[in-house]
Parts: C-alpha cells; sequence; structure tokens
C-alpha cells in the first residue's frame, strides 16, 4: 500500500463494509503491523479518523465505519473551522480537519475564486488565509472542488481494488487449497469495493 500511514489505514477501512464492526488488531493485522509502537501509531490514527467522522469508537479496541450520509462532508468541516478561526494557514486546516494538503490546497484555491477567505501571507509564500465573508453554516458549492473530490474517490477505489487483488494473489500462492474462506471473504470485500459509488 502507497501513502501516508492514514492513507494506508483509509485503504484497510475500506475493505470493511459501512456498518460493519472491527477491531484494532483486525486493522493492525490487515497493516501488517508488528512492533508495539507501530500498534500504539495505529490507535492514535484510529481516534482521529473517528474525530473526522469516518469512525465511531465502540469501546477498547472496537471500531464502526461510517457511512457518508453520517458524517459531515470534508468541505462542512473545513468551511466550520474557517469560520470559527477566521484565520487559518493551510497547514492548520490540514490538521484540524483531516484533509489531506493537496485537498486544503485545492479547497483554498476555490474559496479564493468564489472571493470568500483572502491571502494574507502574499504572493509565494506559504497561505495564511482570512475569511472576508461569512454566507453562514452551510458551506458554499463548488462544482469543480466536487468534480476533483469524484477523481479521487475514483483513484481510491482503484488503489484499494489493486491491494485486494495483490492480497488474493498472495493467499492462494502462500497457501494454494488451504484458504478457500478467506479467498472469498477478499473476492467479497473487491466486489463490495467495485461497487461503492464514486
Amino acid at each position: 500500500m502507497k501513502g501516508s500511514f492514514n492513507d494506508r489505514l483509509r485503504q484497510v477501512i475500506a475493505i470493511f463494509p459501512v456498518g460493519q464492526t472491527f477491531t484494532s488488531r483486525q486493522a493492525g493485522d490487515l497493516l501488517e503491523l508488528c512492533t508495539d509502537e507501530r500498534r500504539n501509531r495505529l490507535g492514535g490514527a484510529l481516534k482521529d479518523l473517528a474525530k473526522y467522522g469516518e469512525l465511531e469508537h465502540l469501546g477498547p479496541g472496537r471500531w464502526r465505519r461510517l457511512g457518508r450520509e453520517e458524517r459531515p462532508e470534508l468541505k462542512e468541516i473545513m468551511w466550520n473551522l474557517q469560520r470559527i478561526h477566521l484565520v487559518l494557514t493551510a497547514e492548520e486546516m490540514s490538521l484540524q480537519s483531516g484533509a489531506s494538503p493537496h485537498t486544503v490546497r485545492d479547497w483554498y484555491k476555490s474559496m479564493l475564486r468564489l472571493g470568500l477567505v483572502r491571502n494574507e501571507a502574499g504572493k509565494g509564500q506559504p497561505g495564511r488565509y482570512r475569511l472576508i465573508k461569512d454566507l453562514g453554516p452551510k458551506p458554499p458549492a463548488d462544482s469543480n472542488g466536487e468534480r476533483l473530490r469524484q477523481l479521487r474517490a475514483r483513484r481510491r477505489q482503484q488503489e484499494a481494488l489493486a491491494s485486494l487483488d495483490g492480497a488474493f494473489a498472495r493467499v492462494a500462492q502462500e497457501c494454494p487449497g488451504k484458504n478457500g474462506e478467506s479467498l472469498r471473504a477478499i473476492a467479497q470485500a473487491r466486489l463490495a469495493v467495485s461497487r461503492l459509488e464514486e
């Protein structure tokens, strides 16, 4: 799996259907974490994803994947953070919202184009964005941002499918004839990921 630790964790969580519960150990096994230090990092990352509305913490080591309808959209989270703080850097927005730096950069470009924020840092310097027009709690519509979100979702879906194909091949090669149940589970997960809406 490629990407940051949280990106890899999101790919693993995508294997579980929305609403299904799973344990920290299951996620760690899928990430192939073997040291206590890495497993501790997993606990913090799972808590972060729960804070961002992607998971629900059900108790010690137990989690549930939330569906899109159960959590606020990322642009809603970013919009309300900007309204609360009035001035944020792109890095602060990324840390507080859980959005990737690339997503934050695109979002601020959109907000600048709509005339809702002003970059106080100046040309060529890291962004320091001030809210100059507050439209209320509902985030402004941006069709370009939605198109980018769909493209990224499709790319993540393709990465998850490739990861599942690799797992299927490894299990089939390492233990031929002994893992029929595991292979069926991976195949069902692949089918579920391929049917996800973009």
